[in-house]
């Protein structure tokens, strides 16, 4: 029974730094991104400025998500060893599709974007 716990305890604490990490990171990257200029004529940005911006902003997620998987890594679990419990076969470590799917959902100005650029 004491394994069991601390291996739900470990899912929730990895959990709650890959979430903390990914809207950190989600911030800076909204911040690196530049504000969209819309052209009065059009009520649109430029497609081919949008475009490059939309690359270079899923590259900068990309490393986002790697920086948090590695990050996570080096976290030391403060139970590890405690009733036979190893953290590093933990599966859940690397829950990357949560990072990501996180870090795209709070870039504001990436989603504008892909609006403009898909309607």
């Amino acid at each position: 029974m004491n394994y069991l716990v601390i291996k739900l305890i470990a899912i929730a604490y990895v959990s709650l730094y890959h979430i903390v990490l990914a809207l950190f990171f989600s911030r800076v990257i909204d911040i690196i991104i530049p504000d969209i200029d819309i052209d009065p004529e059009t009520q649109k940005e430029n497609p081919y400025r949008s475009v490059t911006i939309c690359i270079i902003n899923i590259i900068l997620l990309t490393i986002a998500v790697f920086a948090i998987r590695n990050i996570g890594e080096r976290i030391p679990f403060p139970l590890h060893g405690k009733y036979g419990y190893n953290h590093l076969l933990l599966k859940e470590r690397n829950i990357i599709s949560l990072s990501y799917f996180l870090l795209m959902y709070y870039q504001k100005k990436f989603r504008t974007r892909l609006d403009m650029l898909l309607l």
